[in-house]
Protein backbone atom coordinates (compact mmCIF):
# COMPACT_ATOMS: atom_id res chain seq x y z
CA UNK A 1 0.00 0.00 0.00
CA UNK A 2 1.04 3.64 -0.06
CA UNK A 3 3.43 4.88 2.59
CA UNK A 4 2.64 7.47 5.24
CA UNK A 5 2.89 10.27 2.68
CA UNK A 6 -0.03 8.71 0.82
CA UNK A 7 2.08 7.93 -2.23
CA UNK A 8 2.56 4.38 -3.53
CA UNK A 9 6.15 3.74 -4.59
CA UNK A 10 6.88 2.98 -8.27
CA UNK A 11 8.05 -0.51 -7.27
CA UNK A 12 4.82 -1.20 -5.39
CA UNK A 13 2.73 0.10 -8.27
CA UNK A 14 4.63 -2.16 -10.67
CA UNK A 15 4.06 -5.20 -8.46
CA UNK A 16 0.32 -4.51 -8.29
CA UNK A 17 0.29 -3.90 -12.05
CA UNK A 18 1.60 -7.47 -12.45
CA UNK A 19 -2.00 -8.53 -11.79
CA UNK A 20 -3.05 -6.69 -14.93
CA UNK A 21 -0.03 -7.38 -17.11
CA UNK A 22 0.06 -11.09 -16.33
CA UNK A 23 -3.61 -11.63 -17.16
CA UNK A 24 -3.58 -9.52 -20.32
CA UNK A 25 -0.36 -11.01 -21.70
CA UNK A 26 -1.38 -14.58 -20.87
CA UNK A 27 -4.82 -14.26 -22.48
CA UNK A 28 -3.60 -12.36 -25.52
CA UNK A 29 -0.83 -14.87 -26.15
CA UNK A 30 -2.99 -17.98 -26.12
CA UNK A 31 -5.69 -16.28 -28.21
CA UNK A 32 -3.22 -15.16 -30.88
CA UNK A 33 -1.34 -18.45 -30.80
CA UNK A 34 -4.55 -20.41 -31.29
CA UNK A 35 -5.69 -18.15 -34.12
CA UNK A 36 -2.39 -18.65 -35.96
CA UNK A 37 -2.54 -22.44 -35.82
CA UNK A 38 -4.71 -23.85 -38.59
CA UNK A 39 -7.18 -26.44 -37.39
CA UNK A 40 -7.01 -25.50 -33.73
CA UNK A 41 -10.41 -25.09 -32.08
CA UNK A 42 -10.50 -22.80 -29.02
CA UNK A 43 -13.98 -24.13 -28.24
CA UNK A 44 -13.11 -27.83 -28.11
CA UNK A 45 -9.35 -27.87 -27.49
CA UNK A 46 -7.66 -26.83 -24.28
CA UNK A 47 -5.19 -24.00 -23.82
CA UNK A 48 -2.54 -26.59 -23.00
CA UNK A 49 -3.06 -28.20 -26.41
CA UNK A 50 -1.21 -25.21 -27.84
CA UNK A 51 1.97 -26.65 -26.31
CA UNK A 52 1.72 -29.55 -28.74
CA UNK A 53 1.48 -27.54 -31.99
CA UNK A 54 4.39 -26.51 -34.21
CA UNK A 55 5.01 -23.33 -32.21
CA UNK A 56 4.21 -24.97 -28.89
CA UNK A 57 7.16 -23.29 -27.17
CA UNK A 58 5.16 -20.04 -27.23
CA UNK A 59 2.49 -21.42 -24.92
CA UNK A 60 5.08 -23.10 -22.75
CA UNK A 61 6.78 -19.74 -22.29
CA UNK A 62 3.37 -18.15 -21.71
CA UNK A 63 2.73 -20.42 -18.72
CA UNK A 64 6.19 -19.75 -17.31
CA UNK A 65 6.04 -15.96 -17.74
CA UNK A 66 2.60 -15.88 -16.11
CA UNK A 67 4.08 -17.64 -13.08
CA UNK A 68 6.49 -14.74 -12.51
CA UNK A 69 3.69 -12.21 -12.83
CA UNK A 70 1.70 -14.17 -10.22
CA UNK A 71 4.61 -13.98 -7.77
CA UNK A 72 5.02 -10.26 -8.45
CA UNK A 73 1.34 -9.64 -7.79
CA UNK A 74 1.58 -11.67 -4.57
CA UNK A 75 4.48 -9.54 -3.35
CA UNK A 76 2.51 -6.41 -4.12
CA UNK A 77 -0.53 -7.66 -2.26
CA UNK A 78 1.59 -8.63 0.74
CA UNK A 79 2.40 -4.97 1.30
CA UNK A 80 -1.01 -3.75 0.13
CA UNK A 81 -2.98 -5.85 2.61
CA UNK A 82 -0.66 -5.00 5.52
CA UNK A 83 -1.56 -7.96 7.70
CA UNK A 84 -5.03 -8.77 8.92
CA UNK A 85 -7.33 -11.45 7.54
CA UNK A 86 -5.65 -13.01 4.52
CA UNK A 87 -2.84 -10.49 4.67
CA UNK A 88 -0.21 -13.22 4.50
CA UNK A 89 -2.22 -16.19 3.24
CA UNK A 90 -3.48 -14.63 0.01
CA UNK A 91 0.00 -13.52 -1.11
CA UNK A 92 1.36 -16.96 -0.18
CA UNK A 93 -1.32 -18.62 -2.31
CA UNK A 94 0.21 -16.93 -5.35
CA UNK A 95 3.20 -19.25 -4.89
CA UNK A 96 1.27 -22.47 -5.67
CA UNK A 97 -0.46 -20.59 -8.50
CA UNK A 98 3.00 -19.92 -9.92
CA UNK A 99 4.30 -23.42 -9.21
CA UNK A 100 1.34 -24.95 -11.00
CA UNK A 101 1.90 -22.72 -14.01
CA UNK A 102 5.60 -23.60 -14.08
CA UNK A 103 4.76 -27.31 -14.03
CA UNK A 104 2.26 -26.80 -16.85
CA UNK A 105 4.87 -24.94 -18.87
CA UNK A 106 7.73 -27.37 -18.37
CA UNK A 107 5.85 -30.67 -18.52
CA UNK A 108 3.59 -30.80 -21.57
CA UNK A 109 2.39 -34.37 -21.01
CA UNK A 110 0.29 -35.96 -18.29
CA UNK A 111 0.21 -36.75 -15.47
CA UNK A 112 2.51 -33.91 -14.35
CA UNK A 113 0.84 -31.36 -16.58
CA UNK A 114 -2.59 -32.10 -15.12
CA UNK A 115 -1.12 -31.93 -11.61
CA UNK A 116 0.16 -28.45 -12.43
CA UNK A 117 -3.27 -27.35 -13.62
CA UNK A 118 -4.89 -28.77 -10.49
CA UNK A 119 -2.49 -26.93 -8.18
CA UNK A 120 -3.06 -23.63 -9.96
CA UNK A 121 -6.84 -23.76 -10.03
CA UNK A 122 -7.10 -25.01 -6.43
CA UNK A 123 -4.90 -22.14 -5.22
CA UNK A 124 -6.94 -19.61 -7.19
CA UNK A 125 -10.22 -20.84 -5.68
CA UNK A 126 -8.69 -20.79 -2.20
CA UNK A 127 -7.54 -17.23 -2.87
CA UNK A 128 -11.08 -16.16 -3.70
CA UNK A 129 -12.35 -17.56 -0.41
CA UNK A 130 -9.55 -16.01 1.65
CA UNK A 131 -10.09 -12.59 0.09
CA UNK A 132 -13.85 -12.84 0.59
CA UNK A 133 -13.22 -12.95 4.35
CA UNK A 134 -10.81 -10.02 4.10
CA UNK A 135 -13.19 -7.93 2.01
CA UNK A 136 -15.90 -8.52 4.61
CA UNK A 137 -13.72 -6.67 7.13
CA UNK A 138 -13.26 -3.63 4.90
CA UNK A 139 -16.14 -1.12 4.54
CA UNK A 140 -14.98 -0.02 1.08
CA UNK A 141 -14.70 -3.59 -0.19
CA UNK A 142 -17.67 -5.50 1.23
CA UNK A 143 -19.34 -5.91 -2.14
CA UNK A 144 -16.17 -7.63 -3.26
CA UNK A 145 -16.71 -10.29 -0.61
CA UNK A 146 -19.83 -11.42 -2.45
CA UNK A 147 -18.07 -11.04 -5.81
CA UNK A 148 -15.21 -13.25 -4.62
CA UNK A 149 -17.49 -16.02 -3.33
CA UNK A 150 -19.49 -15.95 -6.57
CA UNK A 151 -16.21 -16.12 -8.51
CA UNK A 152 -15.10 -19.17 -6.51
CA UNK A 153 -18.40 -20.97 -7.07
CA UNK A 154 -18.48 -20.05 -10.75
CA UNK A 155 -14.95 -21.32 -11.27
CA UNK A 156 -15.78 -24.62 -9.54
CA UNK A 157 -18.81 -25.03 -11.80
CA UNK A 158 -16.89 -24.18 -14.97
CA UNK A 159 -14.03 -26.51 -14.07
CA UNK A 160 -16.52 -29.31 -13.41
CA UNK A 161 -18.04 -28.71 -16.85
CA UNK A 162 -14.53 -28.58 -18.29
CA UNK A 163 -13.69 -32.00 -16.83
CA UNK A 164 -16.97 -33.47 -18.02
CA UNK A 165 -16.46 -32.07 -21.52
CA UNK A 166 -12.97 -33.54 -21.76
CA UNK A 167 -14.42 -37.01 -21.39
CA UNK A 168 -17.53 -36.48 -23.51
CA UNK A 169 -16.04 -34.56 -26.43
CA UNK A 170 -17.84 -31.36 -25.43
CA UNK A 171 -16.60 -27.74 -25.53
CA UNK A 172 -13.79 -28.26 -23.02
CA UNK A 173 -11.77 -25.38 -24.40
CA UNK A 174 -14.64 -22.95 -23.93
CA UNK A 175 -15.24 -23.95 -20.31
CA UNK A 176 -11.53 -23.77 -19.52
CA UNK A 177 -11.25 -20.28 -21.00
CA UNK A 178 -14.30 -19.11 -19.09
CA UNK A 179 -12.85 -20.49 -15.85
CA UNK A 180 -9.53 -18.76 -16.47
CA UNK A 181 -11.39 -15.59 -17.37
CA UNK A 182 -13.15 -15.52 -14.00
CA UNK A 183 -9.83 -15.17 -12.24
CA UNK A 184 -8.30 -12.81 -14.78
CA UNK A 185 -11.20 -10.36 -14.72
CA UNK A 186 -11.29 -10.39 -10.90
CA UNK A 187 -7.57 -9.73 -10.65
CA UNK A 188 -7.45 -7.05 -13.35
CA UNK A 189 -10.30 -5.09 -11.76
CA UNK A 190 -8.81 -5.45 -8.27
CA UNK A 191 -5.37 -4.26 -9.40
CA UNK A 192 -6.85 -1.40 -11.41
CA UNK A 193 -8.95 -0.24 -8.46
CA UNK A 194 -5.90 -0.17 -6.22
CA UNK A 195 -3.73 1.63 -8.77
CA UNK A 196 -6.41 4.23 -9.44
CA UNK A 197 -6.69 4.90 -5.72
CA UNK A 198 -10.41 4.16 -5.64
CA UNK A 199 -10.02 2.16 -2.42
CA UNK A 200 -7.36 0.76 -0.14
CA UNK A 201 -7.04 -1.70 2.73
CA UNK A 202 -6.89 -0.68 6.35
CA UNK A 203 -3.62 -1.62 8.11
CA UNK A 204 -4.19 -4.33 10.68
CA UNK A 205 -1.67 -2.76 13.02
CA UNK A 206 -3.71 0.39 13.46
CA UNK A 207 -6.47 0.44 16.06
CA UNK A 208 -9.13 3.10 16.25
CA UNK A 209 -8.08 6.16 18.17
CA UNK A 210 -9.82 6.59 21.51
CA UNK A 211 -12.39 9.38 21.58
CA UNK A 212 -11.08 12.74 22.70
CA UNK A 213 -11.76 13.62 26.30
CA UNK A 214 -14.62 16.00 26.74
CA UNK A 215 -13.95 19.13 28.77
CA UNK A 216 -15.64 19.21 32.17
Amino acid sequence: MSDRTGVRSPRQSLLIACGILGSVIFTTTYLVSGALHHGYSPVYQTISSLELVSHGWVQQANFIVFAFFAVGFGLGMLKELRGGVGGTLFPLLQVPVAIGMLISGVFIHDPLHTIGDFITFLAIIAGFVVMAFRFAQEPQWRGWGIYSIVSALLMIFLLAMFGRSLHSGGPAGLFERLAAGVREVWEVILAARLLLGDASFHPASLSPEPPAAQPL
